[in-house]
């Protein structure tokens, strides 16, 4: 999906110093590392991520320019590798990550490459909670 003005040429993802697992905790530091190569000039881009349940429910996304992050301009022929560090905070179950890089020019979104579903990912299970995320959360009795 996306004119290929950008193409993500190759991506990792990385729990603590295991590379691409299949099988992670429910709350970890994750690194998300996508390998991205320019075949035109781009001036106004930015890179994100999507986590889906296997329903295909977005449970979170961002990219850079949600975040407020100025990732500069690339130009044709240019190889740029960014980095995602996320603390992943997930119920047991499925999950699926799109990877994108998008466009903006004036008010129009515009597609570069988008991978759909590109890593699977199985979260141990949580039995401290239900749902699809876990809320870091602290509970006391009050009276």
């Amino acid at each position: 999906l996306g004119n290929k003005k950008a193409e993500i040429i190759d991506y990792l993802f990385v729990e603590d110093d295991i590379v691409d697992p299949n099988y992670i905790s429910g709350e970890t530091q994750l690194k998300i590392y996508m390998h991205v190569y320019f075949n035109d000039d781009v001036y106004d881009y930015s890179v994100g991520f999507a986590v889906l349940n296997k329903e295909g429910v977005m449970v979170y996304g961002t990219n850079t320019q949600i975040l407020g992050i100025d990732i500069g301009t690339a130009t044709k022929g240019d190889t740029k590798t960014f980095c995602f560090d996320i603390s992943l905070r997930l119920s047991g179950g499925e999950f699926f990550f799109n990877l994108g890089c998008d466009e903006y020019i004036q008010d129009d979104h515009i597609y570069l490459d988008v991978r759909r579903s590109c890593c699977h990912l199985s979260v141990a299970e949580t039995p401290w909670c239900t749902g699809v995320v876990d809320l870091e959360l602290d509970f006391k009795v009050v009276a």
